[in-house]
C-alpha cells in the first residue's frame, strides 16, 4: 500500500495551556511563581518539547506529506488507510490516537526522555524515521493492541486503549447492580476500573498499590504481584465496595475475555458516566436504566515496533573502515578505562590473571559510534591468541540505531572471532526487568553470537 501522509498527533505543553488560560506568558509567570512554583521547568519541558517537534517535522518532510492535528481535534479526525500516524507526547496521547487510527500504524515517538517513561513510545527524534521508512517499505513489524470495549443497551459504545472507568462524574458513591461469573448482587463503591493489557500498568497498578499497602500495614513482608494479562483479557475492580444489608462485595475483581464478559446496570439517579482512558469529556452517560456489558472490541490498534538488531544489519559485507595493525607479542597493553559521560558509557576492560573482562555501563549514543566501538574493538584485538577467557558485562540503559549497528559489526564480530579461536567467550546482558526493548536487543545478540549471552534481569537498575 502507497501511504499519502504522515499525521502528526500531538497535544499542548503544559505552558500553552497556561498561556491560553491567563492569556500571556507574563500572566503565567506571576500566577505560578506567586504561589511558590518553578515556572522555569514548564518552560524547559515546552522547549524541549517544541525542539523535538521541529526536528520530528523536519525530517518526516523529507520522507512524506505531513499534516500535524491537536489531539483535542482527534474525534473528528477521519483518518484514511492512505495514512502512517506519528505520535508526539506522552504515553496517553498514543491510547488517545490509538481509538480514532482505524488500524493504521502509529509510530510513537517520546519527545522528552529524560522526563517521560514512555513505556508506549519506543522511538525519539533520533531514530523515529527508521520506522517511518519501515512503515513506508512494508517491512515493520508491529504490535497489535486490543481495546477494551462498554456496549449500551441503547447501543451506544465507548472504546479503551488503557482503561475504561465506570461509576460517578464526582467520583463518589455509586450504586449498580453487577453480574459476573453466573454471579449478580447489588452494590455501592466509588466505581469500577476495567483495564487492557495496555493499561495494566497504569491506574489499574494505583488500586494494586493501595490493596497492598493498607495489608502491609497488618500483614508484614507481603510480596505484591503485578496482573499480567493477555492481550485478549480485561481486568476489572471494584473501588472502594461497601456493605450493608442491601449492598454486597462479593464480586470485586474478575478476568473478562471472548468467553466472559461482564454486566452492569445503573442505579444511579443522576451523574453516571462511563469514561475512557482518563479523558472525563469522552464519555457515555450511564444513568437509572442503563446497562453496559463490558468486552473485548473488534477493533485494534497497530503500535509500530523499533527494528531488531536483526533488521538493521546491512544486506551487504560491511567495509572496513580502520586498518588493524597486528599487536606485538611481547607485553600487555594498558587496561581501557574511559569515564561515562550523558551520551558515552562507562567503560573499564582490564587483563586479569584469568583472562580479560570488559564492562560496558551507561547510555550509548555517542557522535560517532564508529570510532567509538573501533577502538574497544582494537583492544580486543590486541589479545587474539594470548588468552583463554574472555568476560563482557554490559548494562546498557538505551542505544542509538548506530551504536547498536556497531556492537555486532565491530565488537561482536571481534568476540566471535575469539571464540572461533578457543577462547571461552561469555556475555552477560544485564536489562532492567521491564525494559523490553533491551530484552529483545539482547535476544538478537544471542542469535548472531556463536557464544553465550545470558540475560540478566536487574530489579533496582
Amino acid at each position: 500500500m502507497k501511504f499519502e501522509y504522515a499525521i502528526i498527533v500531538k497535544n499542548k505543553t503544559r505552558l500553552e495551556s497556561l498561556i491560553e488560560r491567563f492569556n500571556t506568558k507574563a500572566q503565567a509567570k506571576f500566577y505560578i511563581e506567586n504561589l511558590g512554583g518553578n515556572f522555569d521547568d514548564y518552560e524547559a519541558e515546552h522547549e524541549t518539547f517544541q525542539s523535538s517537534l521541529l526536528s520530528l517535522q523536519t525530517q518526516l518532510s523529507k520522507l512524506i506529506k505531513n499534516k500535524t492535528v491537536e489531539r483535542i481535534y482527534l474525534p473528528s479526525f477521519i483518518f484514511s488507510e492512505k495514512n502512517l500516524i506519528v505520535v508526539i507526547g506522552q504515553d496517553g496521547l498514543v491510547a488517545n490516537t490509538a481509538k480514532y487510527s482505524k488500524n493504521c500504524p502509529i509510530i510513537a515517538v517520546n519527545p522528552d526522555k529524560e522526563r517521560y517513561d514512555g513505556i508506549l513510545l519506543p522511538f525519539d527524534a533520533s531514530d523515529f524515521v527508521e520506522g517511518v521508512e519501515s512503515v513506508i517499505t512494508d517491512r515493520y513489524n508491529s504490535k497489535t493492541v486490543r481495546f477494551a470495549e462498554a456496549k449500551m443497551n441503547d447501543g451506544q459504545r465507548l472504546l479503551a486503549f488503557n482503561d475504561l472507568f465506570i461509576g460517578v462524574s464526582s467520583h463518589t458513591s455509586a450504586r449498580y447492580k453487577i453480574q459476573y461469573n453466573n454471579k449478580k448482587e447489588e452494590q455501592s463503591s466509588s466505581g469500577l476500573i476495567v483495564s487492557t493489557q495496555a493499561g495494566s500498568t497504569g491506574w489499574l497498578s494505583s488500586v494494586f498499590n493501595m490493596a497492598y499497602g493498607i495489608t502491609q500495614f497488618f500483614e508484614k513482608g507481603l510480596q505484591p504481584k503485578v496482573p499480567k494479562l493477555k492481550d485478549d483479557e480485561l481486568l476489572f475492580a471494584v473501588r472502594e465496595p461497601f456493605q450493608s444489608l442491601k449492598t454486597q462485595t462479593g464480586i470485586t475483581a474478575g478476568i473478562v475475555n471472548c468467553r466472559q464478559s461482564l454486566s452492569i446496570e445503573s442505579l444511579i439517579p443522576a451523574n453516571g458516566i462511563i469514561f475512557s482512558d482518563g479523558i472525563e469529556t469522552d464519555f457515555l452517560k450511564f444513568n437509572s436504566g442503563a446497562i453496559a456489558t463490558i468486552g473485548i472490541a473488534e477493533e485494534t490498534a497497530k503500535l509500530v515496533l523499533k527494528p531488531s538488531l536483526i533488521d538493521r544489519l546491512p544486506k551487504e559485507k560491511p567495509k572496513e573502515v580502520f586498518v588493524r595493525a597486528k599487536p606485538s607479542a611481547s607485553a600487555d597493553i594498558p587496561d581501557l578505562i574511559i569515564e561515562g559521560t550523558p551520551k558515552t558509557p562507562r567503560i573499564n576492560f582490564r587483563k586479569t590473571s584469568d583472562g580479560i573482562i570488559m564492562d560496558i555501563k551507561g547510555r550509548c549514543i555517542p557522535e560517532n559510534s564508529i570510532e567509538f566501538f573501533s577502538s574497544l574493538e582494537k583492544w580486543i584485538c590486541f589479545y587474539e591468541n594470548k588468552v583463554t577467557n574472555a568476560c563482557v558485562n554490559m548494562q546498557l540503559e538505551y542505544l542509538n540505531t548506530s551504536s547498536s549497528k556497531n556492537i555486532v559489526g565491530l565488537m561482536f564480530k571481534q568476540l566471535n572471532k575469539l571464540h572461533q579461536m578457543g577462547v571461552n567467550v561469555v556475555v552477560n546482558w544485564y536489562v532492567d526487568e521491564d525494559d523490553e526493548d533491551m530484552t529483545e536487543m539482547g535476544l538478537d545478540l544471542e542469535s548472531l553470537s556463536k557464544f553465550p549471552v545470558k540475560i540478566i534481569e536487574v530489579t533496582n537498575w
